[in-house]
């Protein structure tokens, strides 16, 4: 399909997701790329450009580019979504509580602002890494 109507956006979308399940991250890249010259607001765009960084170890690019998608559909939850699981993943520069409680501020944004679905695996992992702040207190 992509080959018959290149620079549709949603196959172009749909296409790089593809490669990132398949880990083709420079084709993903490629894509997303050339969906971002078009439009360098792309909140989808933006986040599976977040994947591919994540993925490839890039985590400081991919929170930036988190940020960039919040940004540019700031009524979405889906950035913020992400957002929480990349810090849970990465805390990077985050004590662990940091991490949880900034993973719990993205996450209530995107419920309540951004009227998100419930997403019981993100609240588990949420929940996860407060219980593992209050035993690592207990030690």
């Amino acid at each position: 399909a992509l080959e018959k109507k290149p620079g549709d956006r949603k196959l172009l979308l749909q296409s790089a997701a593809g490669d990132i399940e398949d880990r083709h991250f420079g084709d993903a890249r490629a894509k997303l790329s050339s969906l971002l010259q078009k439009n360098a607001n792309d909140a989808a765009a933006l986040n599976l450009l977040a994947a591919v960084e994540t993925s490839e170890g890039r985590v400081g690019e991919a929170e930036s580019i988190l940020m960039r998608a919040m940004e540019a559909a700031p009524n979405s939850h889906f950035a913020r979504y992400n957002l929480a699981r990349l810090l849970l993943d990465h805390p990077r520069f985050r004590t662990p509580e940091q991490a949880a409680v900034q993973a719990r501020k993205y996450y209530d944004e995107g419920r309540t602002k951004c009227g998100g679905p419930a997403d019981p695996a993100l609240e588990k992992a949420i929940d996860a890494a407060f219980k593992a702040v209050e035993e690592a207190r207990k030690l």
